[in-house]
């Protein structure tokens, strides 16, 4: 089985913004993979890379890149997970890049599909909750451009490795 996702990366001033803060509030999440919007996933799988990726590639050939999204605002999954995120102010973006994904790839996922940009996930519940209270108090107000998708492969050390990279149509 292989452990596959797939999900918008942010570069950039953005991603560097973003990176320190989830550093400072987790660095073991921030460890484990760069920030990002998770797209499609994370699903175990019988497929390979090649098939995961040319599933991604044609379908990404047909979605349109959004010119901006914006970043901010502090969201959590708690009781389910300890996980707190930002917000994304136009999820229908994502959820309508998710909706082609999955069917494209044929995956059932976990939990429903929440657009977000995770802070941490390896914390306590309290830890979680404080750090929610942290990113509520910050003014963060980022802009991005939404105009690649990237697959991602889950490696034995826990980490994510990005295997491939699609642009999205202009």
């Amino acid at each position: 089985m292989n452990r596959f996702a797939v999900a918008y990366v942010l570069d950039g001033l953005a991603g560097d913004k973003v990176n320190a803060i989830r550093r400072s509030c987790d660095p073991q999440s921030a460890d484990v993979i760069d920030a990002h919007v998770t797209v499609a996933g994370p699903v175990n799988v019988e497929a390979s890379e090649d098939d995961i990726c040319s599933a991604v590639q044609q379908t990404a050939a047909g979605i349109a890149a959004s010119d901006v999204v914006g970043i901010g605002g502090c969201g959590d999954f708690l009781p389910v997970t300890n996980t707190a995120f930002l917000t994304v102010s136009a999820p229908e973006v994502f959820i309508a890049t998710h909706d082609k994904l999955i069917e494209a790839l044929g995956w059932v996922e976990e939990y429903p599909f929440v657009p977000h940009l995770t802070v941490c996930e390896y914390l306590s519940r309290d830890e979680t909750m404080s750090v929610c209270d942290q990113l509520n108090e910050l003014s963060l107000d980022l802009r991005v451009r939404v105009d690649s998708l990237t697959v991602f492969s889950k490696q034995s050390g826990g980490k994510w490795l990005a295997i491939a990279k699609f642009p999205l149509v202009r």
